[in-house]
C-alpha cells in the first residue's frame, strides 16, 4: 500500500526498496479533510439538482 501512496504523495512515504516502506498517515490528515469537504459539496450539488435536499 505504501508503494501506491508513494506514487501520489511521495512526501508522506519513508523508506526504500532496500528497506520497508512506511506511511506517515498524520501528514495526510489535512488532505483527507479537504477531499471529504469536496466530496460532500459534490454530493450536495447532485442532491440539489435532483430535488433530494
Amino acid at each position: 500500500m505504501a508503494q501506491e501512496i508513494k506514487e501520489v504523495l511521495p512526501e508522506v512515504v519513508k523508506g526504500s526498496e532496500e528497506t520497508t516502506y512506511s506511511v506517515a498517515y498524520g501528514n495526510m490528515t489535512g488532505l483527507i479533510i479537504e477531499a471529504i469537504k469536496e466530496l460532500k459539496s459534490e454530493i450536495n450539488e447532485l442532491k440539489s439538482s435532483h430535488g433530494i435536499l
